[in-house]
């Protein structure tokens, strides 16, 4: 064993000073890791809210930034699709790099690509220059990986689960804030280069804890980094996505011939990660009964996060006069609704880890996916009733906010030693993955309920809502079979 290995980093130093894991540690050191470790949750927590923050900012500004940078609302989409692109690219890759550089270090380089990225979407107004801003901003989903990197290695068991629940519960805290404070701030400026100028000083903020107040790294001594199979990895999610967003009976023969590229180009990136001593996806675990079925809910929950609230606001803005469904709700009232969500989601993710410690953790999970199902049949069973929309947000966000607040800590508990920031990292990719496959699985269920004239019939909205339904509930099938660790397993980690 080093005989440096009770050394501790020092909070607030920028030297390459470095030490083993908690568990090399002596009684007496371990000790005083988890008031350490409190310090750095704190800063953590704050560099999440602000990963939400800047995540829900945009999003109710886009129809106003669509004019100030002179383009259509419709092309306001790539806005949308340049950052998932960029994650889906970025996030496994820089995570892996959290593992073997340190996660402190691509945490700050993170920070600091984000914080260009905002600066050229406030002062540029270019629509190809905020198309590379938004690209910049794409690391943004790595931030979670690597907080949890930095705090896990510090903490073991119980203590582990819930700082990592808490930083996720951040996270979605930071979506909210951001989404009120971007309508807060646009009704009070005048200037849209001021608005959008917001993001970039919360960023600053958060950069202030992680290069000043967040020790150094932990040397987990995690082997080497296979840069091949995570652009592999990179280029199939790209080539899933592109190939989503074009199946149809329109362009049959292009889709094909883009479905059969992405599987070529998915078979031989299996290929090489089997060959592979330190691959960029242990596929075995991947597929595993301790992660896979975790991975899966994740790609779910990204489903969920992504498109369902988009659908929810078309179908109660239109107006029941003319297509037989809707509610002929304004802006603000459909707002309230979606934000209605998104507390609740909140509030399930920091309840998340006190209601596991009472019920258990599998019963926890299954329990989270049922509720989500339950939401969504409530749309299914009474979909021209509004108090069922309200129902909905309670009862689904609910449910979400615990599967949010909960997995990515049983992602860190399934994880190979050293590996932690890489599986959180394909966790999160799942979600965006999950997001750009719901989105073009859902806009073919409209297309195939537009009547003669291109209007969605009702039929559609209830499609995409059952479908959700048997979503969550392939979700709660494959929770029940999950490798929930037992306590006394968690508290001996190493």
């Amino acid at each position: 064993m080093n005989t440096n290995a009770a050394k501790k980093p020092t909070a607030g130093k920028s030297t390459g000073e470095k030490a083993h894991p908690p568990s090399s540690k002596s009684a007496t050191a371990g000790s005083a890791v988890p008031k350490a470790a409190g310090s750095i949750l704190l800063f953590l927590i704050i560099v999440e809210i602000a990963s939400g923050f800047v995540q829900g900012f945009y999003t109710p500004l886009l129809p106003e930034l669509a004019g100030h940078v002179g383009v259509t609302s419709e092309a306001m989409n790539w806005f949308q699709t340049a950052q998932a692109m960029a994650a889906a690219i970025l996030v496994p890759l820089l995570s892996r790099l959290g593992d073997v550089l340190g996660p402190r270090k691509v945490l700050r380089a993170a920070m600091i690509v984000v914080l260009i990225g905002t600066l050229l979407i406030a002062l540029v107004p270019s629509f190809p220059v905020v198309l590379i801003g938004r690209v910049l901003i794409g690391p943004l989903g790595v931030w979670l990986p690597l907080a949890i990197t930095i705090i896990y290695v510090r903490l073991s068991g119980e203590s582990a689960t819930r700082a990592i629940t808490l930083l996720s519960a951040s996270l979605m805290l930071g979506v909210v804030v951001g989404t009120i404070t971007a309508g807060v701030v646009d009704s009070l400026s005048s200037s849209m280069v001021v608005s959008l100028l917001v993001p970039s000083l919360v960023v600053l903020i958060a950069a202030y804890g992680v290069f000043f107040k967040i020790p150094a790294d932990i040397d987990l001594g995690t082997g080497k980094i296979d840069w091949l199979g995570f652009a592999g990895l990179g280029l199939v999610m790209i080539t899933i996505i592109y190939s989503l967003g074009h199946v149809g009976y329109q362009h049959m023969k292009f889709s094909i011939l883009l479905l059969f590229i992405t599987g070529v180009i998915f078979v031989a990136w299996v290929a090489w990660e089997q060959r592979v001593k330190d691959p960029a996806v242990d596929l075995g675990l991947v597929v595993s009964r301790k992660i896979g079925p975790l991975y899966l809910t994740g790609f779910v929950m990204g489903i969920i996060i992504t498109d369902a609230p988009p659908n929810l606001a078309a179908y109660m803005s239109s107006d029941p006069g003319n297509f037989g469904y809707g509610f002929s709700a304004s802006t603000a009232s459909i707002s309230l609704l979606i934000a209605a969500l998104l507390v609740f989601a909140t509030a399930g993710a920091f309840a998340s880890s006190f209601i596991a410690e009472r019920i258990g953790m599998r019963v926890t999970l299954v329990g989270a996916a049922l509720l989500g199902a339950l939401g969504q049949l409530v749309l299914v069973l009474m979909p021209h009733v509004m108090g069922a929309f309200w129902i909905q947000a309670v009862v689904t966000g609910f449910g979400v906010g615990i599967l949010s607040g909960s997995l990515p800590a049983l992602v860190s508990h399934a994880a190979p030693e050293g590996k932690t920031g890489v599986a959180n990292g394909l966790y999160t990719a799942l979600l965006a993955m999950g997001g750009a496959v719901g989105g073009a699985v859902f806009k073919k269920i409209l297309e195939t309920f537009h009547n003669d004239v291109g209007v969605v019939g009702i039929g559609g909205y209830m499609a995409i809502w059952g479908f959700l339904v048997l979503a969550f509930l392939v979700a709660a099938a494959m929770l029940t079979m999950v490798e929930v660790p037992s306590p006394a397993k968690e508290s001996t980690r190493s």
